[in-house]
């Protein structure tokens, strides 16, 4: 693409002819009229600002605030006219530059930073900072409101005492995968918003010649579906029961007992405090860890999910060593 450029000074200041009846105008002296030509295509330039013109027969006229400019092609140059008054031509011999692509026009002045604030944007702007005030209100009472007290608790059915805070809950329910069936009764408790703990317990079915099913794969099936009613009853705290991702689903064999434990990490369910945190993007994960006995015909499972703080872990440790069997009852 093949570009001319051509500048001239506006060095004058011009008013209005007289008799016109109106006050005197004038444009400023320091003004600059840049033409340019790309590939026989016009450009007017006005303080290197483009200017919407009109081509008419060999002229280009356009406006410099209230003045008329007209550039008239003469003989050998490009005339510039403003208000009626020749000012000066664009010389053939002013400075030409070829180039492969437009140079930028020339910089433009500043203009005056007008703001207008709408009452309606105000109004916005006033709720959202009512909406974080709230926000912190509810995060400062939350975090302030006491723990719950940690008391003793003991199932006659299900032959055991735990520690468990605040009033735990009671719930049974029946749970299949493949051919494993069992009815788990589950007694369980939250502390505030760092986790909670359940001890979940079941007769086992005895297999068709009379065995109980304690082989490895039976194990985990059983733990997997203790895992997934506890997860289940913790929805206020677990974002949700299908997020569960397993580090670790195995079979435990002791010299006195055989077992299952399964170890991972699941989503915390979104609050509203979180607006203020960084969990807003990143939710926190959450660890999870079931461990699972079976003693005589009977399995029982210790659960529990909470955050990965000191808090949290003191307060699984306490529910784990506080868990006492008792299969005589």
């Amino acid at each position: 693409m093949n570009v001319k450029r051509w500048s001239i000074p506006v060095e004058r200041t011009y008013e209005a002819p007289e008799g016109t009846g109106g006050a005197p105008r004038a444009i400023r002296s320091d003004r600059r009229v840049d033409l340019v030509e790309r590939d026989g295509r016009f450009h007017v330039y006005v303080d290197g600002r483009m200017v919407v013109h009109k081509e008419h027969e060999g002229e280009l006229t356009f406006g410099i605030g209230r003045f008329g400019c007209v550039i008239s092609r003469t003989v050998d140059d490009w005339e510039l006219s403003v208000g009626g008054k020749r000012i000066g031509d664009f010389p053939s011999v002013f400075p030409v530059a070829l180039h492969t692509n437009p140079p930028p026009p020339p910089e433009a002045e500043a203009a005056p930073i007008r703001l207008h604030v709408s009452p309606r944007l105000i109004a916005l702007v006033a709720t959202l900072f009512a909406i974080v005030a709230a926000v912190q209100l509810l995060s400062s009472r939350s975090s302030s409101a006491p723990a719950p007290e940690w008391h003793e608790v003991r199932s006659s059915s299900g032959r055991y005492g735990a520690e468990l805070p605040g009033t735990p809950d009671e719930k049974s329910g029946t749970h299949t995968s493949g051919a494993m069936t069992l009815t788990l009764h589950e007694q369980s408790a939250r502390v505030a918003d760092r986790g909670a703990f359940g001890v979940l317990w079941a007769d086992l079915p005895t297999n068709a010649d009379g065995t109980l099913p304690i082989r490895d794969d039976e194990l985990v099936t059983m733990c997997t579906l203790a895992t997934n009613a506890f997860l289940a009853g913790a929805t206020g705290f677990v974002a949700s029961p299908a997020d569960l991702q397993v580090a670790d689903k195995s079979a435990v064999r002791e010299p006195s007992a055989v077992g299952c434990q399964v170890a991972g990490t699941a989503e915390r369910a979104w609050r509203f405090a979180d607006l203020l945190s960084s969990t807003a993007l990143h939710p926190r994960r959450l660890r999870v860890e079931v461990r699972g006995t079976v003693i005589g015909a009977r399995l029982y499972v210790r659960a529990v999910v909470v955050e990965s703080d000191g808090a949290s872990g003191a307060d699984a440790r306490r529910f784990f060593n506080g868990v006492k069997i008792d299969p005589a009852g």
